[in-house]
């Protein structure tokens, strides 16, 4: 009998009640207007060929995305499984299921996770709300457990999906987390990520790139990468004597030589404590935070939670 991890990347809070998690309760704060994160107008998707109108579904604002590893079918395996995005409404009711890419085509890659470590899918949302972020390894299968391989020959891949269901699969990076895990992905509007890894310390690159470059050698073990509105923060693993959430240099950096500050406050262990307090519930560096529990023997392994983009 299998047991895997519940991981749950607390965002942000839906709607205007409490939303219970299991046994936690986290208390909501306001969500952005879906009119801000529209990126077609009626008259633009309108005037598309009708063949073009056919496409993935789009999220629901209001509604979570649940990083999924596992069909359902078997047991998870460290070689890979395939990775879905299931939307579900606030009352727990399933509207459907996006499928990740198991095989390249064209520009993407594939994006499967290991599915058996309880760091692995992290999910986040753009700083303009406009897509979901995620991290996994570029292959259909892996010959041997993925985290051992180096990133040259299975590269760690950022995939980021739209509001409208949209997936892009083209940055697949041969530097990151190379013998490791990678565990999270945060972009400001799609155009550039950071990731963070069991190995390499935080990073960033452009998007559809194949390699990124290294912001910071201490910690090089980051659990999740995630921003405010004016400064990128990860969630360190402590090591390199760091523990919870860190402030990565100031701003939204992209080179290389970046410090990485230890937050002084309630969050000096490795899972930051329920309720938060206010002033990081208001700087939304909460969504730095991992919080774990059991779940059910099963073949599948729930990952991360986000509000849907564009909500």
């Amino acid at each position: 009998m299998h047991k895997h991890t519940l991981q749950i990347s607390v965002l942000a809070v839906l709607g205007a009640s409490a939303l219970a998690l299991a046994p936690l309760v986290v208390t909501p704060s306001a969500i952005e207007s879906r009119e801000e994160m529209e990126t077609e107008t009626v008259a633009e998707r309108t005037s598309r060929p009708a063949s073009a109108l056919a496409g993935p579904p789009p999220f629901t604002a209001g509604n979570l995305v649940i990083y999924r590893v596992g069909t359902g079918t078997g047991g998870l395996v460290i070689t890979g499984n395939q990775v879905f995005l299931d939307e579900y409404t606030p009352a727990g009711t399933l509207v459907g299921s996006l499928a990740m890419p198991n095989v390249a085509s064209g520009a993407d890659h594939a994006l499967i996770a290991m599915g058996t470590n309880q760091f692995e899918g992290a999910l986040t949302r753009s700083a303009d709300g406009t897509y979901l972020l995620m991290t996994g390894y570029d292959a259909t299968t892996c010959s041997v457990a993925c985290n051992t391989t180096s990133a040259i020959t299975v590269p760690r891949v950022v995939g980021l999906v739209s509001g409208n269901g949209n997936i892009d699969t083209s940055t697949s990076l041969t530097d990151f987390a190379s013998a490791g895990n990678p565990f999270g992905a945060y972009s400001l509007d799609g155009s550039g990520v950071w990731v963070v890894g069991s190995t390499g310390g935080l990073r960033y690159a452009t998007t559809g790139a194949t390699t990124s470059t290294q912001l910071s050698t201490s910690p090089l073990s980051n659990k999740t990468v995630n921003g405010s509105t004016s400064q990128l923060y990860v969630s360190s693993a402590g090591v390199g004597g760091k523990v919870g959430v860190v402030q990565a240099g100031t701003g939204f950096p992209t080179t290389a030589g970046q410090t990485l500050v230890q937050i002084n406050g309630p969050n000096t262990g490795v899972c930051m404590p329920l309720p938060l307090p206010t002033w990081m519930r208001a700087s939304r560096a909460m969504m730095s935070s991992t919080l774990r529990m059991t779940a059910p023997a099963r073949s599948e392994s729930f990952r991360a939670t986000s509000p849907a983009p564009g909500c």
